[in-house]
């Protein structure tokens, strides 16, 4: 299971957030995940940082209803 920091979202999580976190943490051990981290005044949902493929940013977005 990746490494998730923090290790639960905070109760203002949406429930694509939410979704998108249960499935990150099944990547494996050595991923690292960080759940809106603060990069130059930016908050990206995610930020997965994979030693087998690099930095990916992850973005959840909501269907128009």
């Amino acid at each position: 299971m990746a490494e998730c920091i923090p290790d639960r979202l905070s109760s203002k999580a949406s429930r694509g957030e939410e979704r998108t976190f249960a499935l990150l943490k099944k990547l494996p051990d050595d991923y690292l995940i960080y759940y809106e981290p603060n990069i130059d005044n930016r908050h990206p949902d995610f930020i997965v940082i994979a030693p087998d493929l690099g930095v990916i940013v992850v973005e959840v977005k909501r269907l128009a209803s």
